[in-house]
């Protein structure tokens, strides 16, 4: 559970570099792990207790 977003990154990675290469997928980005990290949902909490 601590790595669950870097596992999560591999295993995107490598899910969409054996698309490409199998041909079902084509990838428009020169950094593949730029571009699934740039994907991913990042968490953005306002502070409790505040307005």
């Amino acid at each position: 559970m601590e790595n669950l977003r870097a596992s999560s990154a591999t295993v995107a990675v490598a899910v969409a570099g054996q698309a490409a290469q199998d041909g079902v997928a084509t990838i428009e980005h020169d950094n593949l792990v730029q571009a699934v990290q740039d994907a991913m949902w990042q968490p953005v909490y306002r502070p409790l207790g505040g307005r």
